[in-house]
Order: C-alpha cells, then structure tokens, then sequence
C-alpha cells in the first residue's frame, strides 16, 4: 500500500514540475531600424513571416523576436 501512494505521489510531483517550466517571452532585437535600410528590414520580415516565426516592430520599425526562436531565425534568415 505504502508503494503505491508513493508512486502515485512521484507521478503528481513529475507532473506539476513538467507544467511549471515557464515559456519564454522574452523578446531580442533581430534588426535594427537605425541601422539598416527599409529594404533590408522588409525583406528580414518576409523571411521571418515564411519561416513562421513571430516578430513584433517598435516605434521606429526594429525588428524583434522571441528568444525562443532566434536561433531558427539565425538558420532561415541569415
């Protein structure tokens, strides 16, 4: 008896610390407005929006996307 409640509190535990890993939002710049013409940056969207990765654009038009995709953006769009 004693061995299945720990099983079953083993498999809670793993459960709850499986569903807890934080996704990560955090954002870096990918281009810089200041620093590259509007056909470079418009082209780096076209390539991003094809390879389906998500971006969002700043006031001045930089380019930036999620830490979690950058290193896809690195292989699709550099």
């Amino acid at each position: 008896m004693k061995k299945i409640v720990l099983m079953i509190m083993l498999v809670l535990i793993l459960a709850l610390v499986g569903c807890a890993t934080p996704s990560s939002t955090t954002y870096k710049i990918w281009f810089d407005a200041s620093a590259q013409n509007e056909e470079l940056i418009q082209a780096a969207k076209e390539r991003l929006r094809k390879a389906g990765i998500a971006y969002k654009l700043d006031k001045n038009g930089s380019v930036f996307i999620q830490e979690k995709d950058f290193q896809d953006a690195v292989i699709c769009c550099s």
